[in-house]
């Protein structure tokens, strides 16, 4: 599944296909409402989460996309992974709203520090492989091995969910945190990647 593909010498394909598969195990997926309206007790206050998570996405979506152009992409993608990884670690403490106020901006601004930042990763290495008409059927295959790890979680989740509604978000940790150690392995080509 995580094969190199089309001949592409450069471990970064490798690296963003586990990466999306790995992400999407998100054990907490099937039960996330669930845990919320347990927590937090009312339906307007889980549905505040869900609204501040949404607007936080769309906001950091403008902003995020050029810090990887300033900072480099591979600190970008590190970055990104590091603050969801704490996102999640905030939504299983959980305890008050302030904390899921800190899981929903942190995990927003997490995925769009990482969202952009990868693909453009992907197109220069391609482009010093001299291949970059494979860069949509590579973005494509990506685009399903996250939902793939997702439904695979999601199985999970709701089995490991039936003694604690708790445990599948402290499992997700252990993916998340896979991919953060992933991202230092990355390679860096000084012709395609100046800041990188």
């Amino acid at each position: 599944m995580f094969s190199n593909p089309y001949g592409i010498k450069s471990r970064n394909i490798v690296i963003a296909y586990a990466s999306s598969f790995l992400s999407g195990l998100l054990f907490f997926l099937p039960i996330w409402a669930l845990y919320l309206q347990k927590s937090l007790f009312t339906v307007e206050n889980v549905a505040l989460i869900i609204s501040i998570q949404a607007i936080a996405t769309v906001l950091f979506e403008f902003p995020t996309g050029a810090v990887g152009d300033l900072f480099g992409r591979k600190r970008t993608i590190l970055l990104g992974t590091l603050i969801t990884f704490f996102s999640v670690i905030f939504l299983y403490i959980g305890g008050n709203i302030w904390m899921f106020i800190f899981y929903a901006i942190l995990s927003s601004l997490g995925a769009a520090l990482v969202t952009g930042t990868d693909g453009a990763l992907i197109y220069d290495t391609l482009k010093v492989e001299k291949k970059e008409k494979y860069y949509k059927k590579i973005l494509g295959t990506i685009g399903v091995l996250w939902p793939l790890g997702a439904a695979i979680a999601s199985v999970v989740g709701g089995y490991l969910a039936q003694n604690s509604l708790s445990f599948p978000i402290l499992i997700t940790l252990v993916p998340l945190g896979l991919v953060v150690l992933l991202v230092p392995h990355h390679e860096r080509n000084p012709r395609a990647l100046a800041r990188g």
